[in-house]
């Protein structure tokens, strides 16, 4: 199920979509003129497009498909292909404005929000209203410590 608006709450569960980077449009709208490209006007064979469409097909997930949901108290998780969940009781710290380049992102932009849980573990997420995303998570663990 796709949900178009920014923030979509149904029953007691709440959506939100990721922000976009336009870096990510960029590249994935050259590598889809680049396949018409080879596809058209390349004497090469067919099969030659394959190193190409995997790339394709991972940024479609990631730009058409990333989300987050809050369910309970469960943080939900989309990109692409990959889901996984959080316990928002074990959230310990969420830091603002930052890009994490190691780990785990559910995230289609830069400059998003790093997720502290467990002992050692982080997700970095970009949802479009970081504030209703944050006042969500805090409703549900208040001691979560926001930075920045």
């Amino acid at each position: 199920m796709e949900f178009h608006s920014e923030v979509t709450t149904m029953n007691s569960t709440t959506f939100f979509v990721s922000r976009k980077s336009p870096f990510l449009w960029i590249l994935w709208g050259a590598l889809i003129l680049l396949a018409f490209w080879f596809l058209l006007f390349a004497e090469a064979p067919r099969w030659a497009l394959l190193p190409m469409f995997v790339p394709i097909v991972l940024l479609t997930g990631t730009l058409f498909g990333t989300e987050y949901r809050i369910e309970g108290d469960q943080l939900f998780y989309r990109t692409g292909f990959f889901r996984g969940s959080v316990a928002i009781l074990t959230i310990r710290k969420i830091e603002r404005n930052q890009t994490l380049w190691a780990g785990y992102k559910a995230a289609a932009a830069t400059r998003g929000l790093v997720i502290h849980y467990n002992q050692f573990d982080d997700l970095y997420v970009t949802p479009q209203r970081e504030d209703d995303f944050l006042t969500s998570l805090k409703r549900i663990n208040p001691a979560i410590e926001i930075r920045g």
